[in-house]
């Protein structure tokens, strides 16, 4: 048995689902459970009928939910730690993109492109510094189309309300792309420290060639982090899922997030080998055609990058 549930103490607990038929016979596992082997196909098939049911109402909603409680603590018991996943990841996969930066140079091995802004590398990794602006009472009328630049207005106009717009140098997202084929499933690594507070970074894949349509992490930090998964298509921004961390200092202190994403649409969130949200989406069929980082406004540091993808 793989683990307790609440099905297996109360068989009345679903509803009968009047259009069973016998397209399931009985089930005869064709992997052994002492191979270690597939366990991960198995799983990722599991998640994907799971999926399809829910989605076709082929069975009663406890079930399913039942069903996927189940599967994820099974999964969580046999894992073991984030450390051991992401290296059984990593094993699966092949790393496209690794930049520790020590070279001195990002505009080659990996070849970064500089979008706009500005960055540059020391000793300790990547710079980027974005100074901001506080907005005048005028501007706070006029239409934001993006949901960061919306966010981040927000923010800054919690600072010091007794300067003047004036009395802040206002500059542009600092944009670094790193034009590469990423396939549908992949995992990313970012090692970096936030400088200084009142800020808004972004990283994730993009998939045409203005770089816009795909998925990004937005890291908005104000007196507690917000983390946001978004979506970028034709039709706009939408927030996929979002999710405050009050306990967390993430301030002038090295932080480990990783992204990953699985063929089936699922995606999750990585703080320091901690699962922070997760959730899924599939309308991006194909692969991605890059890779990049936007400061929004405030002041990081990156010491690794690192891409892997099927």
């Amino acid at each position: 048995m793989i683990c307790s549930s609440a099905a297996a103490q109360d068989p009345s607990r679903y509803n009968q689902y009047d259009d069973a038929d016998d397209r399931y016979g009985e089930w005869r596992p064709e992997y052994s459970t002492d191979s270690g082997g597939p366990h991960s196909e198995l799983i990722d098939d599991l998640r994907l009928l799971i999926r399809q049911a829910e989605q076709q109402r082929a069975a009663d909603p406890v079930f399913i939910k039942d069903l996927r409680d189940t599967l994820n603590r099974y999964q969580r018991s046999t894992s073991g730690s984030s450390d051991q996943y992401n290296d059984a990841y990593r094993r699966r996969n092949r790393t496209i993109i690794y930049d520790d930066f020590r070279d001195g140079d990002f505009s080659r091995s990996p070849a970064w492109q500089v979008a706009s802004g500005d960055f540059r590398v020391d000793r300790s990794g990547l710079r980027s510094v974005v100074n901001t602006q506080i907005q005048s009472r005028q501007k706070k009328s006029q239409q934001v189309n993006d949901v960061g630049d919306l966010l981040f207005n927000v923010l800054i106009n919690e600072l010091d309300k007794n300067k003047k717009p004036e009395n802040r140098k206002k500059q542009p997202p600092a944009i670094l792309v790193n034009d590469i084929s990423i396939s549908n499933a992949f995992r990313i690594s970012l090692k970096t420290t936030v400088l200084r507070d009142k800020s808004l970074l972004e990283w994730g894949v993009y998939q045409n060639e203005q770089r816009t349509d795909g998925y990004r992490i937005r890291l908005f930090l104000d007196s507690t982090p917000l983390f946001q998964l978004i979506k970028i298509t034709r039709s706009g921004v939408a927030v996929l899922v979002q999710k405050r961390l009050p306990a967390v200092n993430l301030l002038n202190k090295e932080h480990t997030l990783v992204l990953t994403r699985n063929n089936f649409g699922e995606m999750q969130l990585i703080l320091n080998d901690t699962p922070v949200m997760r959730t899924v989406d599939s309308v991006f069929a194909q692969g991605f055609n890059g890779f990049l980082l936007k400061n929004h406004g405030g002041e990081y540091r990156i010491r690794e990058v690192q891409l892997d993808a099927s």
